[in-house]
């Protein structure tokens, strides 16, 4: 952090100047102009404060400390606080510490804000999720002819939003209860910048439905594995993507940070460490033959996709493999639950590769604290959502754990 009192004149031809506050936070520049005006022989430049025989000096320098001991507490108050520092956080803070006025801004200025902010510290996915938000708040107002600011965020938004989400664009209970926590945490960020007083949001619930997701066994990812794909080069690097994922429990946004140097041999086999830019941390996970034959076949440089065509290739890709068995899916719609049937292949996606990886995992009873060294969690709460054996499965583990115990 660097403060800086500066002395500017218009033109050089002037015997008076301006004080300016000059800091650099973390990368953002805050300017200030101080309204002090002194004479060019008066200001001591190393020193950047007044010289002692300027008939005001002491009253003028006793304030410059004050100035420059605010920007101190404003600092650590954002850092002991974990707020992101941008230019308005700290002209809004600036403002507040020096004259006790808390400049106004709107709720959707802030949020765009909050999402450049979080460009550096959270997921592509994650700040995708905000902007997703602010496109439904926006279009929630149309709807319902009200306008959104800090001050409507109470029960009847709350019901309203509901409303909306259910009966006019027909989305589950859980998308509504992604959009309300999404809600709570850009809250919760604004009250502690003081820009939020209206605290009923923090009693909306976040609602949430588990509803089975589908997971490949070990039989159908060896279909995969046994498929001919060399003339359908598209599908070919997509499957390879997917089996990787299968193997080594790496999430599709981070399968390009698998590297050859950092593969690792241990007393019963091979392990890769990637870095996790959502976790921001190092994991280690296994590396089996099939996943290094993989990675040698790219020379550890896997082709880039978008998720939206790897989405759609691979359910064609498991559909040549006659992954096709018919699923009966439970899940809501408009809040209400639902029934209907699939064909496998149609609800394979980016993530059940990570899924299948844990859930194979699990049904070879490797205990779940390995399993999320693995995986980079930290929650074995979170882990137990990736797990997908049915009902039967999870029976016939137990079968063969009494039988290796009697």
């Amino acid at each position: 952090m660097k403060i800086h009192i500066r002395f500017l004149k218009r033109n050089k031809k002037d015997f008076e100047g301006n004080l300016r506050l000059d800091c650099s936070i973390e990368g953002v520049r805050f300017r200030r102009y101080l309204k002090i005006r002194i004479k060019e022989t008066s200001w001591n430049k190393n020193k950047e404060r007044v010289k002692s025989n300027y008939s005001n000096a002491f009253e003028i320098n006793k304030r410059l400390d004050f100035i420059y001991n605010i920007i101190n507490k404003i600092y650590y108050e954002l850092v002991n606080n974990h707020i992101p520092i941008s230019k308005s956080v700290l002209s809004d803070k600036f403002d507040e510490k020096m004259n006790g006025v808390n400049r106004r801004i709107s709720f959707f200025d802030y949020v765009y804000e909050f999402v450049e902010n979080s460009r550096n510290s959270k997921t592509k996915g994650t700040c995708d999720g905000y902007i997703y938000l602010i496109n439904s708040l926006k279009e929630f107002e149309k709807q319902y002819r009200r306008r959104i600011d800090w001050n409507n965020f109470d029960y009847k938004f709350y019901t309203d939003y509901q409303t909306f989400q259910y009966d006019i664009k027909g989305n589950s209970q859980t998308l509504f209860g992604k959009r309300i926590s999404q809600i709570k945490t850009i809250l919760n960020q604004a009250t502690k910048l003081g820009l939020n007083k209206h605290l009923i949001f923090r009693e909306y619930k976040v609602l949430k439905t588990k509803s089975k997701k589908e997971y490949l066994n070990e039989v159908e990812i060896k279909l995969l594995w046994n498929l001919d794909l060399s003339e359908k080069r598209r599908l070919e690097k997509v499957r390879d993507i997917f089996l990787v994922c299968c193997y080594t429990g790496v999430r599709f946004s981070e399968y390009k940070n698998l590297k050859r140097e950092n593969i690792e041999l241990g007393e019963n086999g091979k392990s890769i460490n990637y870095y996790s830019k959502k976790t921001k941390k190092y994991v280690h996970t296994i590396c089996n033959d099939n996943a290094l034959e993989l990675l040698n076949k790219y020379k550890f440089d896997l082709p880039h996709i978008s998720g939206q065509k790897y989405n759609k290739y691979i359910k064609e890709v498991c559909e040549l493999a006659r992954i096709d068995a018919v699923i009966t899916v439970h899940t809501y719609k408009s809040g209400k639950p639902i029934t209907y049937q699939k064909k496998k292949f149609e609800l394979i996606s980016s993530h059940t590769a990570r899924r299948s990886f844990v859930t194979n995992l699990y049904k070879k009873n490797v205990p779940t604290n390995q399993i999320m060294v693995a995986t980079g969690h930290t929650k074995e709460d979170t882990l137990s959502n990736y797990i997908q054996a049915s009902a039967i499965e999870s029976i016939d583990l137990i079968h063969q754990t009494l039988k290796k115990s009697g």
